[in-house]
């Protein structure tokens, strides 16, 4: 509960209860003066919140209003399957006092097949279900905080298909298949921003598609552009044909495509055409970054908006596998003007 406040109209102490509602603590001629309340008036505060304090939820009630609360089907789908095998190992009956780390990280030795990636994932949900909790005011505190270097990290992907090896895919793929993967190299998109691409969203003449910012909680932007080089112009000019609304990519029995969809035609490609094992719809991704800055020697910081980032911090740790030739030359080029 947020701390008492002056009304100067009244010369009173008041505060606002979680409902919103404003409850008077007392008054006070020389609360205009003061930093802070009174004893008394701070007595009476802490008695209240005392009283407003919420019941200990069990595990299972929380988790069941963190996933009311989400909205985005993919989220909330990885957050209730992660969330389920968590309160498998527990049992729902759990309450939110009882649990520390040591719940969440013998959880994840029992999961011995488990990337660090996987990990890390299932840790971030646990903690966004009951720091949600703790914002909302279901709960009043909560144990799951890991000290510093003690979770799993997210792996880089370190596989960058080769030109003759993104070659080898596309060929190898279904007509409508190998257009979005020739949309995500021409373009660096996310393989879920091509899914929900929409005609009405296409400025052939800007050459440019905008759809859902992925970034919007941070920037307060709800769409971001794609541009479009000229083969994918042409491309998506191709895919739309006569249709004036609806998915600008669609799968073979001509229905939007969804990340899953591709990720699962991927990964038997790649079986079939012995690929690196890393070989994943969103190294294409991966690629059209580093190749943008090691190849065509293009400036980051356009790199990193075409590709949908806010800055350049993600580009650099998670996405840029410099070549040494590159580096090469960079320092020659930067050495020649010396």
């Amino acid at each position: 509960m947020k701390k008492p406040w002056f009304r100067q109209q009244s010369k009173t102490w008041v505060i606002t209860l979680p409902g919103g509602k404003i409850k008077t603590l007392g008054g006070d001629e020389h609360g205009a003066t003061r930093k802070y309340p009174p004893p008394e008036i701070e007595e009476a505060w802490h008695a209240i919140d005392r009283q407003a304090r919420p019941n200990d939820m069990l595990l299972c009630d929380v988790v069941a209003k963190y996933l009311d609360y989400l909205t985005n089907p993919a989220t909330k789908r990885t957050a209730r399957e992660n969330l389920d095998r968590f309160m498998a190992f527990t049992g729902k009956k759990i309450k939110v006092s009882a649990l520390r780390v040591h719940h969440v990280t013998d959880f994840l030795k029992s999961k011995k097949t488990w990337a660090d990636s996987t990990k890390a994932t299932a840790i971030n949900r646990i903690t966004s279900a009951l720091n949600y909790a703790q914002a909302e005011g279901y709960i009043e505190d909560h144990k799951v905080r890991f000290a510093r270097g003690k979770k799993p990290r997210y792996g880089r992907r370190e596989t960058i298909l080769t030109r003759a090896q993104q070659k080898k895919l596309e060929d190898a793929s279904h007509p409508a298949l190998r257009r979005i993967l020739v949309a995500m190299r021409e373009s660096g998109a996310r393989p879920g921003e091509l899914c929900v691409a929409r005609i009405e969203k296409v400025e052939l003449r800007n050459r440019v598609i905008m759809v859902p910012n992925k970034s919007r909680g941070k920037t307060g932007i709800k769409e971001r552009p794609i541009y479009l080089s000229p083969t994918l112009t042409t491309l998506v000019r191709e895919c739309i044909g006569d249709r004036t609304e609806g998915a600008v990519f669609l799968n073979g029995r001509g229905t939007p495509w969804k990340p899953a969809s591709i990720a699962h035609r991927v990964r038997k490609l790649r079986i079939k055409l012995k690929l690196p094992n890393g070989t994943v719809p969103y190294i294409i991704r991966h690629g059209f970054v580093s190749n943008a800055i090691n190849d065509s020697d293009a400036n980051a910081a356009l790199v990193a908006k075409l590709a949908g980032h806010v800055d350049l911090n993600m580009l650099l740790k998670v996405y840029f596998k410099e070549k040494p030739e590159a580096m090469r030359r960079a320092i020659d080029q930067i050495t020649k003007r010396q």
